[in-house]
């Protein structure tokens, strides 16, 4: 008995593992907001948010072991102050600079063609995470953010 129900929680826990998707269907102004509130908590905003796109995905549910978070998101600014938003950060930690994308892929997502031919800089500065990667294109004025948790 005592091995059934061992088995069922174990099987259980295993169909928990998935990926789910944390919603993040908000109107243009409240997903400014959100980011701001988020950059907010570690400091001064570096420039006006103009616009802002972003999904956050949790592997685990938190029973039986932590759950693993990733945030995808990109800032719309003036061009002129894309280098606000870099000032003064250093190289990612943790060897944080490999590409990844939102699966599923979203259209606003940087390509890796394009990751590849930007600098990296850390996030924990603006984000307060020691995991991931910021990249600015100033010719377009985004700001491409990927945090992760382990």
């Amino acid at each position: 008995m005592k091995k059934t129900i061992l088995y069922t929680l174990l099987i259980l826990s295993l169909f928990s593992c998935g990926q789910d998707i944390l919603p993040t269907k908000k109107t243009k102004d409240e997903m400014i907001t959100q980011a701001e509130k988020i950059i907010t908590r570690n400091g001064k905003l570096p420039s006006k948010i103009l616009d802002a796109q972003f999904v956050e995905f949790q592997q685990g549910d938190g029973h039986l072991g932590p759950s693993d978070f990733q945030v995808y998101m990109r800032i719309t600014v003036n061009k002129v102050d894309t280098k606000k938003w870099v000032s003064g950060l250093e190289k990612p930690f943790n060897n944080s600079s490999v590409y990844s994308t939102p699966n599923p892929k979203e259209t606003w997502w940087i390509t890796e063609s394009n990751f590849l031919k930007l600098e990296k800089f850390e996030t924990k500065t603006l984000f307060n995470r020691y995991n991931g990667w910021i990249c600015v294109d100033e010719e377009l004025g985004f700001i491409y953010v990927y945090t992760y948790t382990m």
